[in-house]
């Protein structure tokens, strides 16, 4: 019985493409979070350091 044996390397061949397609998708979408989080921190610096210019101590406006 050969055509089990080959549906069955078929199939496993299939299984682990799909394992590393699935883990492609995964690797990528950490990556993009971790550039948005440091974009985002990157602008909550730069947006700080223009507000806060005289330390806080300033009078309101």
């Amino acid at each position: 019985m050969p055509i089990i044996s080959d549906m069955a390397t078929i199939i496993t061949s299939i299984a682990f493409l799909l394992v590393a397609v699935g883990a492609l998708v995964v690797f990528v979408g950490i990556f993009v979070l971790v550039v948005r989080l440091g974009r985002s921190i990157e602008i909550l610096a730069e947006s700080g350091s223009v507000r806060g210019g005289d330390g806080g101590d300033g009078p309101r406006q």
